[in-house]
């Protein structure tokens, strides 16, 4: 970088793990250090009605509906180590079927 290169820092603010996890995920077979999907330790969160779901390949680029944003909502989400976004997702979206949550 040049020494007169105005820009010392870039600061990425993702308040929702699933934009990494779309955007920056996969890095993790190329970058040991970064914390990103490790397919020897497959990360989930608790579904409370059909138990513990790991993460899976999807074609579709979007969902039908979107998990709420508001602050009480990013907050559940991120509780728990970043485990309340299926339990979240649910309390919003209670008649959703198990296929709709995965």
């Amino acid at each position: 970088m040049p020494a007169n290169d105005p820009i010392k820092h870039v600061v990425v603010l993702m308040l929702e793990n699933h934009s990494f996890d779309q955007i920056f995920g996969c890095m993790k077979s190329i970058y040991k250090d970064i914390e990103g999907v490790d397919e020897q330790n497959l990360r989930s969160n608790l579904d409370p009605i059909t138990g513990k779901p790991l993460p899976q390949a999807v074609s579709d680029s979007s969902i039908d509906v979107d998990p709420h944003h508001e602050h009480v909502n990013v907050m559940r989400q991120i509780g728990d180590n970043c485990g309340g976004f299926l339990s979240d997702f649910i309390q919003c979206y209670a008649k959703c079927t198990a296929e709709e949550r995965a």
